[in-house]
């Protein structure tokens, strides 16, 4: 084996070099025998016992490869049998990874191991601890539970442990083997938990986790900072808070005060530079002598690891890693070193300041500056935002420089749109999301990505940003119509590029964009028709809908969730040919209206009376039906038909959790909870709604910052990348729309807002907030109070809408009746609600006695 590094010369100079170490590990290639065992004997027969007979085994299925290579599409119980000669080491370190889904494995007959799930890790265990004689017998049982299975990574032995297996695996196994060390949480098995910052609608961004370590970008070895007792060279545990520079701006920052110190970091991205600041700052209030330990580690934020094949510090400041600048700093530390990891873990500071050649990966540095007691110290460290750049960012720029210019930033691109709320956490929440979302790269997105973040540009005032996601959409469109956004078709992709079309015509009234896109979207919406026509099922319930779509996890059922998309996006294509003066509306909106047919005959034929569940493929049923209400109220169907079916979702899948979606495996669907809330603001389900986005709200992924994960467990982050971008696209929209929602005729304001905004001095404000029908400010004041019948005092709204007033005008749904009303331009209440038909008005309402 040849490991190729990266290296350092020796007067550090940065230079391209290979780091040759030729490794004595052997692959086992002694003939494997493998069976299945579809009767689940192979335990009680002895299979693993050293002197089982094989010899009938099959013998062309060796590890290092998914048994559906040889088996074809099997999932059950297989076993692997070989032996190994020993090597003329003192250790023969084995290595095993990639069994999948769970097994065990046995030496000499003897269980040495069990996997109860799949698992990222290695097992390294020494053979001559359970024999030193040869051949040794070695057996394992693998289940496959779905998927690919079997032993996928080829079986290495080694006489030492790193030259076993590769770099990554070796230290995720260092971390498991030496549980006092200060690795990331996540290799302890906690919660692993991030945040971000940095450049506005680019791909560059950095990282800060709940350890409060940092990433320069995504895949970087983490810089972190420890706290050392000077005198006994303990390190501290330190518990961080979490929270973002003026509440909302994607700017995070942290602090801590223990042992009498009170620390704080900060981390942004600087526009004029095009580098990632960061800050520490530390104050001794004690009467003890500390250390502030800044560390570079090879681990990733993102639950991963960072290899540091080579590290040097040049004029005690820079720091390169494997050979690209990595980070400089501001102020000399009163010393460092570089080494491995095993060198700094106990605190003490390497003698090393490079390290030209570190095959295992594992690399690592540490600074170390004063932190006397009674005094303070200050540290900015700067890095590039990618290893390409190929050099180091200045350091002159103070701080505090930064931070009032990326604040300024911020401040300004968040605030397009005013919305100023009564409950900070739902405001707080969406403006962070909102700032999320433009640093997020939103060119990699896929389509229901695309659908929802592109809703939440356009409903708070980024166009632009919209017009962006829309740009590249029909590239990869097949003459036929088809949209081939990947290897595999998904017939959700027609309906779901239409909806993205026309809904950015209704917010932006862009003819040029509608006429650019519209022989594009016809084309789609004509696929969607032809693929119907040709499709003759040979389940009757699938009679008139489209076919399943070649990556539906369950061909046995119709595939609802395409055919609702199918429904909206022949709707939005009648829409847009009525606008553009085409003629394909007529068979646009009766091919639309034949599936909604379809999909209710379907239900029929398949659900009793009492079940008003449809057999969806996916892992979380019920979310494919907010297509019936969301993001287009193009369903058509019975009110009690479909209300049922929401309240029998809220109910066996939300309610009995306290807010949060019951998902896959056990785990909560933050995402699929808030997809879900907008179906209940859409029916008027007001509790419902507030449990999930109340649960949301008080449960932040990473407690502060308001980021969420899509998919998270009990015991921390369970999957996907943070701040999940459909998570931040849900919120704004969902916040947004309790102030100014749109559903068919007319407008309604505050759906669903609780009457306590409306109490005690309290205003909702929110302007040039674009809508469907133009740009709408609003502001509410009142001078009232609760009292056991109702409201006592006055109300007061005005609004301004710059645009043409929708046929049904405006409502507001009000929970008492006001006594007395004064308005402008002659609104009227009746029936509990308050009805304005003017552009612009100002009402003046009187409640109570």
């Amino acid at each position: 084996m040849i490991w190729g590094l990266f290296a350092c010369t020796a007067n550090n100079a940065p230079q391209r070099v290979v780091c040759e170490v030729i490794s004595e590990s052997i692959v086992i290639g002694n003939p494997w025998r493998f069976a299945r065992d579809d009767a689940n004997v192979g335990v009680s027969e002895m299979w693993y016992a050293p002197d089982y007979d094989d010899s009938q085994w099959r013998d062309d299925l060796p590890a290092g490869m998914t048994w559906e290579t040889v088996l074809g599409d099997y999932d059950g119980v297989g076993w692997y049998r070989t032996t190994i000669t020993l090597p003329d080491w003192d250790a023969v370190w084995l290595a095993v990874s990639g069994l999948d889904d769970i097994g065990e494995l046995w030496i000499n007959g003897q269980s040495v191991h069990q996997w109860a799930q799949i698992s990222d890790r290695v097992l390294l265990l020494n053979v001559r601890d359970y024999s030193d004689v040869s051949p040794v017998y070695i057996a394992f049982r693998v289940m496959d539970m779905g998927g690919d299975g079997g032993l996928k990574d080829a079986i290495r032995i080694a006489p030492e442990p790193h030259l076993a297996t590769s770099p990554e695996f070796y230290l995720k196994w260092l971390a498991d083997t030496h549980p006092t060390w200060r690795t990331p949480s996540w290799t302890r098995g906690d919660a692993s938990v991030w945040t971000m910052t940095g450049a506005l609608n680019t791909t560059q961004r950095a990282l800060v986790s709940n350890d409060g370590a940092v990433a320069p970008w995504d895949s970087a070895p983490i810089a972190q900072v420890w706290i050392q007792h000077m005198q006994t060279g303990a390190l501290l545990p330190i518990q961080w808070h979490f929270g973002l520079v003026n509440d909302y701006f994607p700017m995070p920052q942290w602090w801590s005060d223990e042992y009498g110190l009170s620390l704080y970091g900060s981390l942004i991205y600087d526009a004029e530079t095009n580098s990632t600041h960061w800050q520490i700052k530390a104050y001794n209030a004690s009467d003890v002598d500390y250390h502030v330990v800044v560390t570079v580690l090879p681990f990733a934020i993102q639950r991963d690891t960072a290899p540091i094949y080579a590290l040097s510090v040049q004029h005690h400041q820079q720091v390169w890693v494997n050979n690209v600048p990595f980070m400089t700093t501001n102020t000399a530390p009163d010393a460092v070193g570089v080494g491995r990891i095993w060198d700094v873990m106990d605190g003490h500071i390497p003698n090393r300041t490079d390290l030209n050649c570190i095959p295992q990966g594992d690399g690592a540095l540490m600074m170390r500056y004063g932190l006397y007691k009674q005094a303070y110290q200050e540290i900015q460290i700067v890095f590039p935002v990618s290893p390409d750049v190929g050099e180091f960012p200045s350091t002159d720029k103070p701080f505090w420089k930064v931070h009032s210019e990326t604040s300024v930033l911020w401040r300004d691109q968040i605030n397009r749109v005013m919305l100023r709320l009564p409950d900070k956490r739902i405001q707080h929440a969406a403006l962070a999301s909102l700032g999320y979302l433009q640093i997020d790269d939103n060119h990699n997105l896929n389509m229901d990505d695309r659908v929802f973040i592109s809703s939440a540009f356009l409903q708070a005032g980024h166009a632009d940003r919209a017009r962006v996601i829309i740009g590249h959409l029909f590239d990869q469109q097949l003459p036929n119509g088809n949209l081939s956004a990947t290897q595999t078709d998904n017939w959700v992709w027609q309906g779901q590029v239409i909806f993205l079309v026309t809904n950015y015509y209704r917010y932006t009234r862009d003819l040029a964009v509608l006429h650019q896109y519209y022989p594009a979207i016809r084309l789609a919406g004509e696929f969607i028709r032809d693929l119907r026509a040709g499709y003759i099922p040979d389940n009757p319930s699938a009679r008139g809908l489209l076919p399943s779509s070649p990556q539906s996890t369950n061909t046995n059922q119709p595939d609802y969730r395409a055919n609702l998309w199918a429904i909206i996006g022949l709707r939005e294509l009648g829409y847009a040919s009525d606008i553009l003066g085409e003629d394909d509306s007529t068979w646009a909106i009766a091919e639309a209206d034949s599936i909604n047919q379809a999909i209710l005959d379907s239900a029929t034929s398949l659900l009793s009376e009492n079940l008003p569940d449809l057999p969806i493929a996916s892992h979380i049923p019920v979310l494919d039906d907010v297509l019936m209400v969301y993001p287009s109220n193009a369903f058509r169907a019975n009110a009690d038909f479909i209300q049922r079916r929401f309240q029998s979702y809220f109910d066996q899948w939300i309610a009995p959790y306290n807010g949060r979606l019951i998902g896959h495996d056990g785990q909560f669907s933050i995402a699929g909870g808030l997809k879900l809330a907008h179906a209940f603001l859409h029916l008027g389900m007001e509790a419902p709604f507030h449990a999930v986005l109340g649960y949301t709200l008080s449960h932040q992924t990473m407690n502060g910052v308001y980021a969420w994960a899509g998919l998270v467990n009990p015991w921390g982050l369970a999957q996907g990348d943070m701040p999940n971008m459909q998570v931040a696209a849900h919120l704004y929209v969902l916040a947004r729309a309790m102030v100014v929602w749109e559903m068919d005729d007319h407008i309604e304001l505050f759906r669903l807002a609780p009457t306590w905004w409306f109490e005690d001095g309290r205003e909702v404000i929110a302007s040039d907030l674009p809508t469907m029908y133009g740009e709408i400010t609003i502001r509410t004041t009142n001078e009232l109070t609760m009292t056991e019948t109702g409201w006592r005092g006055t109300l007061r709204l005005s609004y301004e809408l710059l645009g043409d007033m929708p046929k049904g005008g405006m409502i507001w749904r009000l929970p008492y009746a006001p006594r007395h009303m004064r308005t402008v331009s002659g609104a009227q209440f009746e029936g509990g609600i308050l009805r304005v038909s003017a552009p612009n008005d100002v009402i003046v309402m009187t409640f109570g006695e």
